[in-house]
């Protein structure tokens, strides 16, 4: 009897092994922070937390408690309830993140029993970049500046902010210009500036450079200011006159200004004024007999000089004056005249560049010749009698027509072996005109018609360069769009083109065959991106020319077109991606997140990375014509655990404290000694042991 007892209780305490033991308890952080994409330092970011959740037996409540990386919170808890506000420190090109946490424990349910915990909670908002510029220094070099020439501006410690956030211009304001500093390493940015600041007063004068971060809408900006020095002088002036001179004799007045600055120069004798130019001023003095006194006054933005001489006037030769402009072209005139008061017989000359022409008393034209090169010149007019000679200097320049050049042709379009003629017209101003026709790789001299037969396809440039005595060059360039010849170049080898076109149809003859296998290529692609669909594929979409995700190698026969594969087809969130690209040509292969952010790049084929964020993300191939080629994919979340079996009790309790989808259950671990199940029937267990009873009875006796 005794046997048959203890063989029941034995299921009933294996029973018993089973149960795990301990107060059970679950909870979850509620985070509500509108924390933008970025922030300035000091910016208030409004919070508020709550520790949601319980225990079977009872629970305490720890927190929340609110924080910030690189920033600081004021906030205030009631029960398990925070609010307040954080704001940023000034950590430029920092994350300030905010983050609640919190935890809830519960008592043993029983003497024995284990205690329960949620153990740590916590959540934190999304990162927001810290739009801060950190101080920084800045220097030009030299600081001494002539009034034209270079000056290297410089801006160093800017590392911090020197990132793939936004945008970071480094920017100097110098004689009242902006220039964009270049970046030279990491925070480092350095321009070499031209400048031309003739005409401005010597002195010292500040650059000013001025860092700006921008992102996300968020700017900062910081300036630094650094003091130069330009340097300037007033003119000098010398003069080159003898101490007795006829009438219509020159003076020599040399007017010299290093700095480059313009000059107002005088030259005043008896009651004669004579404007003075900077360089040498020839001047004729055209005065009575007599004794005089002459002085020059010359100044610019630096000062004023000053310098005076005496001259005595004899007889008087005859005057020669010269009306020219400054600026001429070839073909125009200017005038000398020619004067002598006492009627004698004059002759003269003026000579230009290696040119003389002859004049004579009066006023004579003189025509600028088609053979003068262009630049700057001096017309030295010299006019003499019985009294003696006299000359007038002017000076000019000889400004260049650049050639005028058309060119124009018979098509804008032609096939392989079809004929172009190109007709190219030119003229100049001067003589000796060249004239180079440049077609493919033909050359053609001179003006009129020419005819050449591309022999390959693509954009054929025709290119006329003209050069006019003076070496200046005019280029006109058309092109022509050359397509193949015959119809089939494109399809297997027909003539007058390619064969590429043609190797998805199996060697077509024309170039229709070979658009046609093309055709079926890509339908063949969209027909295993539908089967992937269909078997489960969420978001698998190709955008370009025969693209898969479906993970399908191309075939070998379709070498010029490119494909991107993507394994596995279906990833969850945290599974490593493996992105190939099948392609002829070089390119870029990048990936791009849900956020539309790209977070990964390769100029390889194969590209590995860990997907982080649910939702559709894109892999996109840069190649040859920079039309990229994309393929689509979906990155679900990892389905959940599946969680043992609750007792009745605990579902209950569950019940009273939520839904199973506002609280995050908490399983305690417990290590199950036994299980009720047995290879054999339980019932055999006290039958067993009663034959082996009998059996031992029966050794004692």
């Amino acid at each position: 009897m005794v046997l048959l007892l203890f063989s029941l209780l034995i299921p009933l305490a294996v029973s018993r092994i089973n149960e795990c033991p301990g107060n059970r308890c679950s909870g979850s952080i509620n985070l509500q922070a509108s924390v933008p994409a970025a922030v300035k330092p000091g910016q208030h970011i409004d919070v508020s937390a709550s520790l949601d959740g319980g225990c079977e037996c009872g629970a305490t409540y720890s927190g929340p408690s609110i924080s910030a990386d690189n920033g600081a919170c004021q906030t205030s808890r009631s029960g398990t309830y925070a609010s307040g506000y954080c704001s940023a420190n000034n950590v430029p090109g920092g994350i300030f993140r905010i983050c609640a946490s919190g935890s809830i424990q519960g008592p043993p349910c029983y003497q024995g029993d284990i205690p329960g915990s949620t153990g740590p909670l916590s959540k934190c908002s999304s990162g927001a970049y810290i739009v801060s510029v950190p101080d920084f220094s800045a220097s030009a070099n030299p600081t001494a500046l002539p009034k034209q020439g270079s000056v290297t501006i410089t801006a160093n410690g800017l590392s911090a902010i020197d990132d793939s956030y936004g945008s970071l211009s480094v920017i100097a304001n110098f004689n009242g210009n902006s220039y964009t500093l270049a970046k030279t390493g990491a925070g480092s940015f350095s321009s070499t500036i031209n400048y031309d600041m003739r005409n401005k007063p010597a002195g010292t004068m500040q650059i000013t450079v001025t860092a700006t971060k921008t992102y996300s809408g968020v700017s900062d900006s910081k300036s630094k200011s650094i003091s130069v020095t330009l340097q300037g002088s007033p003119p000098s002036i010398s003069v080159d006159a003898p101490n007795e001179v006829k009438r219509g004799d020159t003076i020599t007045v040399t007017i010299e200004e290093e700095d480059g600055d313009s000059v107002t120069a005088t030259l005043n004798i008896g009651d004669k004024s004579y404007s003075l130019n900077k360089g040498s001023n020839s001047v004729t003095i055209d005065l009575p007999k007599g004794e005089y006194t002459a002085s020059v006054q010359a100044s610019d933005v630096d000062g004023e000089a000053s310098k005076s001489f005496s001259i005595k006037v004899r007889g008087s030769p005859p005057s020669v004056t010269i009306d020219a402009p400054n600026e001429m072209k070839r073909g125009d005139s200017f005038t000398v005249t020619v004067e002598e008061e006492d009627g004698d017989s004059v002759t003269g000359s003026v000579a230009i560049g290696d040119k003389t022409f002859s004049i004579g008393k009066g006023s004579n034209s003189i025509t600028i010749p088609a053979d003068l090169r262009a630049g700057s010149y001096t017309i030295l007019a010299t006019a003499r009698d019985e009294d003696g000679e006299s000359e007038a200097k002017a000076s000019f320049t000889l400004v260049n027509e650049e050639p005028e050049v058309s060119v124009s042709v018979d098509k804008t379009e032609a096939k392989v072996g079809e004929t172009i003629t190109v007709t190219v017209e030119a003229s100049d101003d001067s003589p000796g005109l060249n004239v180079r026709t440049i077609i493919g790789d033909k050359e053609f001299s001179g003006t009129g018609s020419f005819e050449y037969t591309p022999s390959k396809e693509g954009t054929l440039t025709i290119k006329v360069v003209a050069t006019d005595m003076d070496g200046v060059t005019v280029t006109k360039e058309v092109s022509v769009e050359v397509t193949p010849g015959g119809g089939g170049s494109s399809g297997g080898g027909g003539s007058g083109g390619g064969s590429s076109g043609g190797s998805s149809s199996g060697g077509g003859s024309s170039g229709g065959s070979g658009g046609s296998g093309g055709s079926s290529g890509s339908s063949g692609g969209s027909s295993s991106s539908s089967n992937s669909s269909s078997s489960g594929m969420s978001a698998n979409s190709t955008k370009g020319t025969n693209m898969s995700a479906s993970g399908t190698k191309p075939s070998a026969s379709n070498t010029s077109e490119v494909k991107i594969e993507v394994h596995p087809p279906e990833p969850y969130v945290g599974d490593e991606v493996t992105v190939k690209v099948f392609s002829p040509y070089k390119g870029m292969l990048v990936l791009i997140n849900p956020e539309k952010r790209e977070v990964a790049n390769t100029g390889l084929t194969i590209l590995k990375y860990v997907v982080d964020k649910e939702g559709v993300w894109v892999a996109k191939y840069y190649y040859k014509d920079g039309k990229p080629r994309e393929v689509s994919f979906t990155v679900k979340a990892r389905p959940p655990v599946e969680t043992v079996e609750k007792t009745a009790n605990i579902t209950n309790t569950m019940n009273k404290l939520g839904s199973s989808s506002e609280l995050e259950v908490l399983e305690l671990p417990c290590e199950v000694a036994a299980r009720n199940e047995f290879s054999i029937p339980w019932y055999l267990l006290p039958i067993t042991m009663l034959f082996a009873a009998l059996a031992i009875r029966r050794l004692k006796l």
